[in-house]
């Protein structure tokens, strides 16, 4: 796992981390409720990631709250990264 991460996303991992998961693997991120355009910018970082690596992804998002420091609530997406074979295409 590197130490450089995305403001897109909340903690540590980067993109390519989660390309490095093995086909069939199914990967998680939190998105940072700050950023407005982060589900937009997320989705092609990862896809450019897999591309890279030569693999595929399916890419799920749920929305959902998470509370920030006490009583302080903002919503967000929760983005399930699927691995897939290239020839599975990303989606």
């Amino acid at each position: 796992m590197s130490r450089r991460g995305s403001r897109y996303i909340l903690g540590h991992l980067s993109f390519a981390d989660m390309a490095a998961l093995p086909v069939g693997a199914v990967g998680s991120l939190i998105l940072n409720p700050d950023e407005p355009k982060a589900l937009f910018e997320a989705s092609k970082s990862i896809k450019a990631a897999f591309v890279k690596a030569g693999k595929g992804c399916i890419i799920k998002s749920h929305v959902m709250l998470i509370e920030l420091e006490p009583k302080v609530w903002k919503q967000t997406h929760l983005v399930m990264i699927t691995c897939t074979e290239r020839d599975g295409g990303a989606q």
